[in-house]
């Protein structure tokens, strides 16, 4: 049996105001084209950030061989970095919807990491507490 040591995924969610209680809104980013044409998603205005990020290495060309993931990986930087990239490290803004009600949206990329999905769901209800979630999505997601 392998034994891998896991890195963890930061995410860090700030804010401008107060938004638990709010109805949450999740969008995918092939859908960001399309919403803005719609009339009750374009008055927005930004109130806040998720941070995405992991590893605290540095960015050394030196490789070493992991025999368990089977890549080349560089020593002094993170395992995901090397195996994902620095594509899902990222701030994704919080919006408001300004129409009378309290609604706020994020709009989720695809991520090269599908772990992220796992934590970012679990960082947006312990910090937002929706009343109410809906998510606009395609049929498939990729």
């Amino acid at each position: 049996m392998y034994s891998k040591d896991i890195e963890e995924i930061s995410i860090s969610i700030t804010t401008d105001n107060d938004i638990k209680g709010s109805e949450l809104i999740i969008v995918s980013e092939q859908l960001k084209g399309k919403l803005i044409g719609k009339k009750e998603y374009r008055d927005k205005k930004k109130i806040g950030n998720v941070n995405i990020s992991y590893g605290d290495g540095d960015d050394s060309e030196e490789e070493e061989y992991d025999e368990y993931e089977q890549v080349y990986v560089n020593k002094n930087s993170s395992k995901i970095v090397s195996m994902y990239g620095k594509r899902d490290i990222r701030d994704l803004p919080i919006y408001q919807i300004r129409d009378g009600s309290i609604k706020v949206m994020i709009i989720i990329p695809i991520f090269n990491n599908y772990y992220i999905y796992n934590e970012l769901s679990e960082k947006i209800i312990e910090n937002i507490i929706p009343k109410k979630v809906t998510i606009l999505a395609e049929k498939s997601l990729q």
